[in-house]
């Protein structure tokens, strides 16, 4: 909202106690001009804006023409007049400026610049009565009858709720049509939704003047099931200059939200109400989308999985690591994490025991010592590795068996003629969201065999040297990713002799994943 007195001396006094006005200053009061944003419906479809700037400009020579010499207020929002619910600022401080007799007038555009909910309109009428400020409109003068104003803001809603109704039903043919609702453009998209922007669709003519973002989000999400963190994925986004589309640059909830995104899938998803992708209720409806999608459903279900699983080792963590280790180095007194902190020693940065002070090392002499241990071991495995998780065959028959059983009881109840319409509706939803949590659980286990291979992708099955390189290679949550896969270093208590002497590598142990020593 904004008050500005355009002539005169006068400011509106909107605190809760306001001093009384003296009769002789009745014809020194001001004008109210309100102004609100909207748009106008064009023949092409796009509208025009109906600029504040322009109401008010209108609304102060209407002023001058009809109270000359009156200062004039101005107050406008930028907001909806249909929707009851939206709390209007420069709307109420209007009206309670109103009811004070701070004004001699309340001048508007139309009156559908002033409101379109009837309930607004008697409050503005019963504001200016008692007040005792005259209300008009531009577009007609004075509103010298309240019942031709209470038949315009009658019609004004109407027209609103028609034109709410007309875009729901065209939103709802939209999205069962798989089609691409509008709005600004999605990142790894053209503005149509019609090209996927890859490195060989950028080269074209078409594709000109645009980056290979789909390109970049196969990259990320190839580098976040491996271990890497989104964080890590933004900080080497934002380097190469890559931003969103309105040209931000890029922070990791932003970037988890995308990966997430059905759309990436090549999925339309209605909601209807909450508008909350991550809570649709059973109003809300999916269906193949007319865009191409980016990753495929595997994918794009892994990466769900995986950035909404709260224990990730990795990407949970919102700081800056500056050890290696933090976290994933286990005290083998206790067994609780070990993390780096900085000492007096002249070693530097030492491993503490988080409940204790059972036992510590040099950070730098552990690290190298973990480094090796790990480089030795992916070094010692073929390419198909031993790090896959093995299938629990028990569990996966009864699963099997369980959701044959639920197919089964569902066709009964289908066909189940003495079942009230109610009951027979939540025994459905019943046996649903079984069969549901059955696939999800089977998702995570592939998913539980799947995320080591991504993990090790590229450093099994290749001589030590190679493995060393590729390993130093690795950015530092990659690192870590590495070693949480293959098992939990443990650091041990010193020896007697080993007291004040140098570091001893043998002190640290790693339990393997797969269980070999």
């Amino acid at each position: 909202m904004t008050t500005t007195a355009v002539s005169g001396v006068w400011a509106p006094t909107t605190t809760p106690t306001r001093p009384a006005l003296a009769a002789e200053a009745v014809g020194t009061l001001p004008v109210a001009s309100y102004a609100r944003r909207s748009k106008r419906a064009a023949g092409d479809g796009q509208g025009a804006t109906i600029n504040i700037a322009d109401q008010h400009a209108q609304n102060r020579e209407y002023a001058a023409r009809h109270f000359p010499g009156a200062p004039v207020v101005e107050y406008d929002d930028n907001m909806s007049a249909w929707n009851p619910d939206v709390f209007r600022e420069g709307w109420e401080d209007l009206l309670t400026d109103a009811r004070a007799g701070q004004f001699r007038a309340v001048v508007g555009r139309y009156p559908d610049r002033l409101t379109r909910q009837p309930e607004q309109g008697e409050a503005l009428l019963s504001a200016c009565r008692r007040g005792r400020a005259e209300l008009h409109t531009t577009s007609a003068g004075p509103v010298e009858s309240a019942l031709a104003v209470r038949i315009l803001w009658a019609v004004a809603a109407e027209e609103s709720d028609q034109k709410s109704k007309r875009m729901t039903d065209h939103h709802r043919r939209l999205a069962d049509a798989g089609g691409f609702h509008g709005g600004r453009r999605r990142f790894g998209y053209d503005a149509d939704m019609t090209h996927t922007l890859t490195a060989e669709f950028c080269a074209t003519a078409e594709g000109k003047g645009y980056a290979p973002e789909a390109d970049y989000l196969t990259d990320a999400a190839a580098r976040v099931l491996s271990g890497e963190s989104l964080n890590a994925v933004c900080k080497r986004w934002n380097a190469a200059g890559i931003t969103t589309p309105t040209g931000k640059a890029w922070r990791s909830p932003n970037l988890g939200k995308l990966l997430r995104g059905p759309h990436l899938a090549g999925v339309r998803v209605h909601h209807t109400g909450h508008g909350d992708a991550g809570n649709c209720s059973a109003e809300c409806h999916t269906t193949a989308a007319t865009w191409p999608a980016v990753f495929d459903a595997d994918t794009h279900e892994s990466l769900v999985r995986f950035l909404g699983d709260p224990s990730r080792v990795v990407s949970g963590f919102k700081g800056i690591r500056k050890h290696a280790l933090s976290g994933l180095l286990r005290c083998a007194i206790c067994g609780g994490p070990m993390y780096g902190r900085a000492t007096r020693l002249k070693s530097g940065p030492a491993y503490i025991c988080r409940e204790g002070q059972h036992t510590q090392a040099p950070t730098a002499r552990v690290d190298e010592t973990v480094r090796a241990l790990v480089v030795e071991r992916l070094a010692a495995v073929d390419a198909a590795g031993v790090f896959v998780a093995p299938v629990d065959a028990e569990r996966a028959n009864a699963r099997a068996a369980e959701r044959l059983a639920l197919t089964d009881n569902r066709r009964a109840t289908v066909t189940d003629v003495m079942l009230a319409p109610a009951d027979k509706a939540a025994a459905l939803a019943a046996i649903d969201a079984r069969v549901l949590e059955l696939d999800a659980e089977a998702a995570a286990e592939d998913d539980a065999g799947r995320l080591p291979m991504r993990v090790l992708e590229g450093l099994t099955g290749v001589p030590a040297d190679v493995v060393g390189a590729r390993f130093d290679a690795l950015p530092f949550d990659r690192q870590r990713a590495v070693i949480a896969v293959l098992g939990v270093p443990v650091l041990a208590r010193a020896s007697r002799r080993g007291v004040g002497l140098p570091f001893e590598p043998e002190r640290v142990t790693i339990r393997w994943a797969d269980g070999p020593a």
